[in-house]
Parts: C-alpha cells; structure tokens; sequence
C-alpha cells in the first residue's frame, strides 16, 4: 500500500505489509531471473528445444496417415496400426511400449503426466554456433492403451487439450525478444467461433510469420510420440508474474539475499532450545514415534509456525520426523500438506 508506519517504518501502516523498497525489488528481481534460468534449461539436454530421436524412447510419426491424426487431434480413439498404416507393425508396437511404459513410471513415481505426441518442430541457428534448435510447436497429451486378446494392438486417444511448448515461447522471448502469447497460436479461425482449433497447419503457419524476423527460422510439420516433460514452467509462470508478492514476503526476500530482510527474521528470535523439551507435559506430547532432542527441537520449532529446512544424511530420521510432525499438528486441530517429488518419500511416512 506504501503508508508510512511511525512505530516501525519497515511496515505498511495501513496493512503491516514489509514495505518494498526499490533496492529490496531488485535484489529479489535479480534472484528471481537466477531462479528462473535455473529452472528453465537451455541447454542441449533441454529435449523440448533441443530435440533428438531416441532408439526406444521416441516414435517418429512423420509418414502417419494425416487423416487419422486429424481424427486424433479432434479426440477419436485410433489405433497405432491405423495411425502408421506402412509402418512394421511389431517394431512400431514395441517401440510405443516402451514409451508407454516410461510415461507410467513418471506417472506413478513422480505424478507427472509426460505423454505427448508433438507436432511441429521449430528450428533456427543457435547463437553459439552450435547444434541449431529443434523445439516441438505443439503438444498433445495422448493415452496409450493396450487392446486385444494379448494386449499386442494399441489405441491411442487425445487425453487433455493441445498446448504450445512454453519452453519454445520462453525461449523465443530470452534470445530474439519474440514475444508471442500461446493463446494467440491456437485462436480459433472464427472469430466468433467457439471451438478449440484443431489444425496444426494453422498454427505452423502463425509461428512461422512471428519468427519471420529470425534469420532461417522455419516450422517443419514433422510428429514424434514420446515423453516429455515442462512441469517446472509453472514455477516459472509464478516467478514472473508475481514478482511484487515475492518482494513482499519476508522469507523469500531473505532467502534473495535482502539484508532487511534477513534482519527482520533474525529478529523474531533464536531457536528452540533442548532445555526446554523437559518442560513440556507429557499430556501435550504426541509423538507417535522415537525422536531424539533434535529432532524434537525440529518439532516444536514447526509447532510454534517457525520456518525451517532440516538436513540430515540417509537414515538419520528425517521421515519419522515429519511423521511425527504430522501427529503433533493433527492432535492439536491443524490440516497438514505434505508434498514430495517422488512417491517413494510419501509412502515411508505414510
């Protein structure tokens, strides 16, 4: 809100908000473009700018028959022998498989849904001179599943709607300044059309007029299944466009390396301290497993809303600790989240 406070001029005096000077914004903005190149990889090993074909992991679809990818793209069920009528059948089968069983593993370890077919494939000269840029255009999220007696034919169905490579638009934007809104590509024909557009040429054709003024930059209409995976550019959607809130808060200021930041959390007082484990009833304790003082220090630290990181190598007790964590907090009326990367962590504490 920018209202002085007299009694403490670091905060709002109309909402008690950190105020947010303009040397706070900028440590944080530089931060923040750290994070999100961090976050974004650009370099060669970045599939979704630049791809490669894989032996197994990959299946090209670039001789399929266009009608049945229409019937797809327009969400009809089509079975792989229809989609790659000239094609070998038992390569293509195994090949899809593989793919299939790769986008299962993320799903079921990972939560993370990487089944696509892409359509089009973007190019242009890298600045480096290197390897030139070959980004997927379009992204379909598609389900395979196995059909007939032995589960040796598959269908595949359109399971989400059509999306543009965020990581191509990102990275049009950071290296030519071609800013073009996803949105923009997949309008509909009519303007007062409300159905979802559906013709890759269409697109191809609007990319490759927005990047007409990028030396050799074209769009071939090529398609590949394989998996692919962008989940990290939703952090990286935050980090833009919320840069006033990020400024804002405390901890994440801190963590940018805010000096006024760090200043006003050390204030909040030093951490818990073992002596006072002793003083707790044993009525107002629920731990459900053992806990040494210091992990019971990480405990009443959370319980007393503090902000913590806690390290430890494997098997020193982190999982009971958040198990134990989630008892204390459960006891005492609170809804806990507990979120990991992979499913492994939640099923030890669960």
């Amino acid at each position: 809100c920018g209202f002085e406070n007299p009694r403490s001029p670091a905060l709002c005096g109309k909402c008690a908000a950190p105020l947010v000077t303009p040397a706070r914004r900028e440590v944080v903005l530089r931060a923040r473009d750290v994070w999100v190149a961090k976050l974004i990889d650009l370099s060669r090993r970045n599939k979704l700018l630049y791809f490669r074909d894989l032996k197994t992991g990959t299946l090209d679809l670039s001789q399929c028959d266009r009608t049945a990818l229409g019937n797809l793209l327009r969400g009809e069920n089509v079975t792989l022998a229809n989609l790659l009528p000239n094609a070998d059948e038992v390569s293509a089968s195994s090949r899809a498989n593989e793919i299939r069983k790769t986008a299962l593993s993320n799903l079921e370890e990972r939560g993370l849904e990487t089944l696509f077919i892409a359509c089009g494939f973007a190019t242009w000269p890298a600045t480096d001179g290197g390897r030139p840029a070959e980004s997927p255009v379009m992204l379909a999220p598609v389900a395979l599943e196995k059909r007939g007696r032995e589960g040796r034919g598959l269908s595949i169905r359109l399971s989400g709607e059509l999306q543009i490579n965020p990581v191509l638009l990102f990275s049009l934007e950071r290296e030519h300044g071609l800013r073009i809104a996803a949105e923009v590509l997949l309008e509909a024909k009519g303007a007062a059309s409300e159905e979802p557009l559906t013709d890759p040429k269409v697109v191809y054709a609007r990319l490759q007029k927005a990047g007409a003024g990028i030396k050799d930059f074209r769009v071939s209409p090529r398609s590949v299944l394989g998996n692919f995976a962008y989940q990290k550019m939703a952090m990286v959607k935050d980090l833009q466009d919320n840069l006033d809130q990020i400024a804002a808060h405390d901890l994440v200021a801190a963590i940018a390396g805010d000096p006024g930041a760090r200043k006003a959390l050390r204030s909040l007082g030093a951490g818990e301290s073992p002596r006072n484990l002793d003083l707790i009833p044993p009525n107002n304790e629920f731990l459900v497993l053992d806990a040494d003082s210091t992990q019971q220090v990480a405990i009443a630290g959370a319980l007393s809303l503090r902000n913590g990181v806690i390290y430890g190598p494997p098997g020193t007790g982190k999982s009971q600790t958040i198990a134990n964590l989630i008892a204390e907090l459960a006891a005492r009326g609170r809804r806990v989240l507990f979120v990991a990367e992979k499913r492994a962590a939640l099923e030890v504490v669960l």
